[in-house]
């Protein structure tokens, strides 16, 4: 998808069938509302790169956000993760970073994007 908006991204993640299989309607840009159901997804944005030319700013940007996955288990937030990756398969994966509180069985994976807008 070219040009992808902060909206365009929660329409994605919110109705996408392989997502919405899992955690349903809980899809949240921000951070996860304390008490909210497992598992989850979340989105934020993290900065942008602006697209320049010789002429100046383009208008447009390369844009970071972390989409992060949440389970009450680690095989629960590994299916989400990769639920997550290939819903975004068209967009420019940054990186994954496993944040897992084992002791409070709070599994999650941040997973950075590069969007184009």
């Amino acid at each position: 998808m070219i040009g992808m908006s902060e909206q365009d991204l929660y329409l994605r993640l919110s109705t996408a069938p392989a997502i919405t299989a899992l955690v349903g309607d809980r899809v949240d840009n921000g951070d996860l509302p304390e008490g909210k159901e497992l598992p989850a997804v979340t989105f934020m944005y993290v900065s942008d790169r602006p697209l320049n030319t010789l002429l100046g700013y383009t208008g447009h940007s390369h844009n970071r956000y972390s989409i992060s996955v949440w389970a009450n288990s680690y095989r629960q937030a590994k299916e989400l993760q990769a639920a997550v990756i290939g819903v975004m398969s068209d967009q420019i994966l940054l990186g994954q970073l496993p944040l897992h509180e084992r002791d409070k069985k709070l599994f999650r994976f941040a997973i950075d994007f590069s969007i184009y807008e």
